[in-house]
């Protein structure tokens, strides 16, 4: 899956703004369309497509779309390139999040955390989380039964990196499945020797 970080506050950057007051919310959602499709191009951070390829993907006729493209440019929260049969837009600021199997601790690490308050600063800072669902009540509960049964931040890493090859979810409770599946594959494996 791909993606982009952005602020909560993100309306309220100046540029933003200028798009929304212009262009209304269509102006907004196209803006955070077009990041959209600028994400899926991943690290490049830039998309190339016709007119039509535009227009499919934001909704709007080429006139439309070209002013809008050009306004973008002009307050920087956009790059725009039309050579006449393909248009390049670009975001070259776009926060891409970290790839979860890149800032994770080494498999055998054994910090053990006493808080779920831990738990959830450990999911803002290595899975690049918002804020307000890591802080969430039902993820916060989650975390304190991590912090009960002892979890260790090696064992999170073992389930994110099992999240990640079967492409089940990055939230607390797909993980917590993943490292309950984890615990009892250990337990399994320790009764057969």
């Amino acid at each position: 899956m791909t993606a982009f970080v952005h602020a909560a506050t993100l309306s309220e950057t100046e540029a933003v703004a200028a798009i929304e007051s212009h262009f209304a919310l269509v102006g907004y959602a196209r803006y955070l369309k077009a990041l959209e499709v600028i994400a899926a191009e991943g690290e490049a951070r830039a998309a190339t497509l016709s007119w039509d390829g535009w227009a499919a993907a934001l909704a709007g006729d080429q006139e439309r779309l070209a002013e809008f493209f050009a306004f973008c440019a002009e307050w920087g929260a956009l790059t725009f390139e039309d050579d006449g049969e393909r248009v390049t837009v670009g975001c070259p600021e776009l926060t891409l999040p970290r790839d979860p199997r890149e800032v994770l601790p080494p498999p055998d690490e054994q910090t053990l955390y006493t808080t779920s308050e831990q738990w959830a600063a450990w999911f803002e800072q290595e899975l690049s989380f918002p804020p307000a669902m890591a802080k969430d009540p039902k993820a916060l509960r989650m975390f304190r039964r991590w912090c009960a049964s002892n979890v260790t931040v090696g064992e999170m890493n073992a389930a994110v990196q099992r999240a990640v090859a079967d492409n089940t979810g990055m939230n607390p409770a797909a993980l917590h499945r993943q490292l309950q599946a984890l615990r009892r594959q250990r337990l399994e494996d320790a009764t057969t020797w």
